[in-house]
């Protein structure tokens, strides 16, 4: 006999928790994200006679309207397919509606993008080292092959593989902190990020630097896996949240690349903490020692 479990849209406390934590960290992704482009825009508008400045901040900006049109997506998609009257079927377990299970994937393509952002800065931070493009390059295959198994997978038998998910959460987070990991030592080893930092105390350092690295996002999925094999009940609502938090935490390095307060590739910031980013780049290099 087929047993469904129907969802009743805002009474279930699942789907109301879901609802609640996606949404506040999309409102406060979306407001960072018009604040990051309008940055970013008028950073590339100062810098387009720097060709090099230009491309770096290019494609912060690209990536940053990829990744907002992914998690607008995936965030829409989430109302939709938990509004619907049957989304888990119980005669199967892991049965998903065809609806959840593509705001899923493409949430998770969200946190793809955000390790793009992530794989770019510690290229730039890292001196433009090749075996960082070859490394972003292994792990994206890496997960095309899981994506493309899990696609099959659900098409096959409509039921989500759950070693499938368990393999992209742990190679999302795998990358997510090794990048942090590398970025926080590449910059913290650069004795002129320091300097430009002047007196602040070494806790602003360290915030600026856990900002840099997109750490927060690497802190959520660690916190969700603990919850996770502890078999915790509401671990789940973590999952749904992360796919904004990727966003959010890779927004905060946009913000702090279209600002000149991130570490550039000689090894400082781009401006000092107290000056105005819109200015002549020109101008500013001009007046640097």
């Amino acid at each position: 006999m087929n047993r469904t479990r129907p969802v009743d849209f805002l009474t279930d406390p699942d789907v109301i928790g879901i609802l609640f934590i996606s949404s506040s960290v999309y409102g406060a992704y979306f407001v960072l994200f018009i604040i990051s482009s309008f940055i970013l825009h008028r950073q590339v508008t100062l810098t387009k006679r720097n060709s090099s400045g230009t491309l770096g901040t290019t494609v912060h900006l690209a990536l940053g309207y990829l990744s907002f049109f992914i998690i607008t997506l995936s965030w829409i998609l989430s109302w939709v397919a938990l509004s619907k009257p049957k989304v888990i079927k119980l005669d199967k377990p892991g049965r998903w509606s065809f609806l959840l299970f593509i705001q899923n994937a493409i949430g998770c393509g969200s946190a793809m993008v955000a390790e793009s952002i992530l794989a770019f800065r510690l290229y730039i931070i890292w001196e433009r080292r090749k075996v960082v493009l070859w490394a972003a390059v292994v792990v994206f295959l890496g997960y095309l092959a899981v994506s493309i198994y899990e696609w099959v997978f659900f098409l096959r038998t409509r039921v989500v593989s759950r070693d499938g998910i368990k393999t992209i959460v742990m190679i999302s987070l795998s990358v997510n902190i090794i990048a942090t990991s590398a970025i926080i030592w590449g910059l913290w080893r650069r004795t002129r990020l320091s300097r430009a930092l002047g007196g602040w105390k070494i806790l602003f350092k360290m915030v600026a630097i856990l900002i840099e690295s997109a750490a927060l996002y690497t802190i959520w999925m660690v916190v969700y896996l603990v919850l996770y094999f502890i078999n915790l009940d509401q671990s789940h609502l973590l999952l749904y949240g992360s796919f904004c938090i990727a966003g959010l935490s890779t927004t905060l390095v946009n913000v702090r690349v279209g600002l000149g307060w991130a570490a550039g590739e000689e090894g400082r910031l781009t401006r000092s903490l107290h000056e105005s980013a819109f200015v002549d780049p020109d101008a500013a290099s001009a007046e640097e020692p």
